[in-house]
């Protein structure tokens, strides 16, 4: 199986799941099989499934079943807590 190559910039405490990010101002490329998902993409970095609330693909808001493609650019802003 043939793999993509993606663009991930992680925003606020999501850094810390990825060190290749969090040495990179949040910014980091990903190679994943062809056909992944944004959720493939989320457990690939490790980073628990309700700690996402919000991805963008190429600007986009998506759903986390969208498949990715190669080049894309991805943004995941994290459950942000507040009162």
């Amino acid at each position: 199986m043939s793999e993509i190559k993606i663009q991930v910039k992680l925003f606020g405490h999501l850094v810390r799941f990825y060190p290749q990010a969090r040495e990179n101002q949040g910014q980091a490329t990903l190679n994943l099989p062809e056909k992944s998902t944004v959720q493939d993409m989320i457990q690939h970095l490790e980073i628990p499934d309700d700690m996402v609330e919000v991805v963008f693909v190429n600007e986009e808001k998506v759903s986390k079943d969208q498949v990715l493609k190669d080049g894309d650019e991805v943004g995941m802003l994290p459950l942000i807590a507040g009162g």
